[in-house]
């Protein structure tokens, strides 16, 4: 798709979708239960 230079990495003048959890979701999948915010394409949806 020719997108190298805007996806994968978390900095200014890139794609990101992310969400934020309390926890760690690799010890405790369970906090994917309960996301605190959501961020897609740069901008907070939640």
């Amino acid at each position: 798709m020719g997108w190298q230079d805007k996806l994968g990495t978390l900095e200014t003048g890139r794609f990101a979708d992310m969400i934020a959890v309390e926890g760690n979701p690799l010890t405790n999948v369970r906090v994917l239960e309960r996301v605190q915010g959501v961020i897609k394409a740069g901008v907070v949806v939640k």
